[in-house]
């Protein structure tokens, strides 16, 4: 299907727009050539494929699934790995040397943050600046190595930094050494920074509400003549800026400004998001295609093939109690669009027939609310409805009529992190996962519990934690067995390393029932109505991330799909026959635009 993908791209007329007043011109089609793809393994919680090539143009640099790794950019030749899943990496730029690549890099947690960089000719890794322990200033003023957010560095070695403070991000200039040569104005919205040809430093700058191109950041606003722009922008010699622009369609564009006259031309108009442009040292330019897909499918629990149950962007499915529904989260988040608007996400609720067919758009919207609203649950009376939700700036769980009589409300606060809830059988509990971060400290993977009466609809015991004594882990996702009394939970013990477990409602010493290794961060799992099995998602032997049932009495695990598609979110029927889950593509396309 790539391949058609590229075949296709490669005969679009890319339509070009030089437009000081939006009028239009003709222009030669650029030249476009396809690079290689990178890849995550999974939709929730993983960050937007990175990919970065060095300045001489030799070069790419890609964060792939949970690897990182440096291949020839001419698209062909070995591809060298050099770090494996234990670490997030969150940036990737390069030292102008085009050897040294540069990495914020964090743990799971996210308990610590730190710059590293890598020798791509030895493999050596050794810590950014490793002989200043935190960033000193003019006047005193400090940043510690976890607050540097960005780094891009420029030919004589300088490197243009964002420092998060309390107020926002400041720009930083530091030596080739580490040393501060310079902070620029106030904080502010900042992201994105760039060197312009004269030496100078670019960003996007957010403060004035839009994403505006400041050609000066830190100490000129944002230019509203040259529009908004979203990721990563660039320079060419000449001093033309290439950056991702919004279209009236909702995706992103790669355009290029010329700042002498305010003008834009738009080079490409692809189906999905172009973005994140590097300018090489020859002026050639390369960019991402982003390509993000995701819907809702059912297998028959014994195995076979799956089924779609839709056709539209769609994920984390759950059932009615009946088996009759199927509940999911849709809409058109993409990560390099909506992560910019945090917490305002693109994702609603809604629900489908289980039983009608293939759905092309959702049957009944529960719920629409840009606020990353996620794994709605019914009420087993059918009553109400539980979700996740960053609605009014919280990470926390509201509920709602499920007839939509009234409005959402909280009913938790100060999470982070927030999981998906579950309802117990007997409709008086609410499991569900999260973070807490406090002066005290952050604790991470809490399981909590919340006393309900699905009669009323109200509160009947307030969150508290459910004590793991003896647990290392963090926990992810939990659901009830029949019994509305013992708990199966899905935790996380490191990057890569996953675990099943049980334990009472009321606390105590957990029981494990599988390890297993996965790249997902939040896959879930589904324990079948008997309470006998347990399905998961990990990687399958030919790397697709595939379904498997496990016998919670022990035994070995079954795969029960097989098809060359990845999975997550695995939701058992009520009915004990049926399996919905989740299947989904998330890719970075990387292609060079070399006229």
């Amino acid at each position: 299907m790539f391949a058609r993908l590229c075949r296709a791209a490669a005969m679009i007329a890319l339509a070009a727009t030089i437009s000081p007043l939006g009028a239009a011109q003709e222009r030669q089609t650029p030249r476009l050539r396809y690079l290689t793809t990178a890849s995550q393994p999974g939709p929730v919680a993983q960050r937007d494929p990175l990919g970065v090539p060095s300045p001489d143009g030799r070069w790419l640099a890609t964060h792939s699934g949970l690897t990182l790794n440096v291949e020839p950019l001419s698209g062909s030749g070995p591809v060298q790995q050099l770090g494996g899943g234990e670490l997030r990496r969150l940036h990737l730029t390069w030292r102008h040397d085009s050897q040294i690549l540069v990495v914020r890099e964090a743990n799971r947690e996210r308990t610590w943050f730190d710059w590293r960089e890598y020798d791509t000719e030895t493999g050596v890794r050794r810590q950014l600046w490793s002989d200043r322990p935190e960033f000193t200033a003019t006047g005193g003023r400090t940043a510690a190595r976890d607050d540097l957010l960005e780094l891009r560095f420029a030919a004589d070695g300088a490197a243009a930094g964002l420092v998060q403070r309390d107020d926002g991000r400041q720009l930083w200039i530091f030596d080739d050494t580490g040393a501060v040569l310079e902070t620029i104005g106030e904080p502010g919205a900042f992201s994105n920074v760039a060197w312009t040809p004269e030496g100078g430093v670019a960003c996007v700058d957010a403060t004035s509400g839009k994403r505006l191109l400041s050609l000066d950041c830190g100490r000129a606003p944002g230019r509203p003549a040259l529009g908004e722009v979203r990721g990563p922008i660039a320079f060419d010699a000449s001093g033309r800026a290439f950056v991702g622009r919004p279209n009236d369609g909702g995706t992103l564009d790669l355009w290029r400004l010329d700042l002498a006259t305010d003008t834009a031309e738009r080079l490409t108009e692809f189906a999905r998001d172009t973005y994140a442009p590097y300018v090489l040292n020859d002026g050639r330019v390369i960019f991402k295609l982003q390509q993000y897909s995701t819907t809702i499918a059912r297998v028959d629990a014994a195995g076979g093939t799956p089924v779609a149950v839709t056709t539209f962007q769609s994920e984390t499915p759950s059932w009615d109690w009946a088996g009759e529904r199927i509940a999911f989260t849709f809409g058109s988040w993409r990560r390099s669009i909506d992560d910019a608007e945090y917490p305002d996400i693109a994702q609603h609720v809604g629900t489908v027939s289980a039983v009608n067919g293939v759905a092309a758009a959702p049957e009944v919207v529960v719920r629409r609310s840009y606020s990353e609203d996620q794994g709605m649950h019914w009420s087993p009376n059918g009553r109400w409805i539980v979700l996740h939700s960053h609605a009014n700036g919280t990470d926390d769980l509201w509920l709602q009529p499920a007839d939509g009589s009234a409005s959402a409300k909280p009913i938790t606060s100060g999470g982070n992190e927030t999981g998906w809830p579950r309802f117990s059988p007997d409709g008086r509990w609410i499991v569900y996962p999260t973070d807490y971060r406090g002066p005290e400290g952050d604790r991470l993977g809490l399981l909590q519990l919340i006393g309900f009466d699905q009669e009323l609809g109200e509160v009947t015991r307030p969150r508290r934690e459910i004590e793991l004594i003896g647990f290392d882990g963090q926990a992810i996702f939990a659901e009830f067995a029949p019994d509305s009394r013992t708990i199966y939970f899905e935790a996380m013990h490191g990057v890569g390393e996953r675990a099943i477990w049980r334990v009472d409602r009321d606390g105590g010493e957990p029981e494990l029932i599988h390890r297993f290794a996965s790249p997902q961060w939040f896959s879930g799992i589904s324990l079948s109505p008997d309470a006998a099995s347990v399905v998961y998602v990990a990687p399958a032997p030919d790397g697709r991330l595939q379904l498997f049932s496990l016998p919670v009495a022990g035994g070995e695990p079954t795969q029960i799909t097989f098809d060359p598609s990845d999975k997550t979110h695995p939701s058992w029927s009520p009915r004990g026959d049926q399996i919905a889950f989740t299947v989904f593509r998330y890719l970075a396309h990387f292609w060079m635009l070399e006229s």
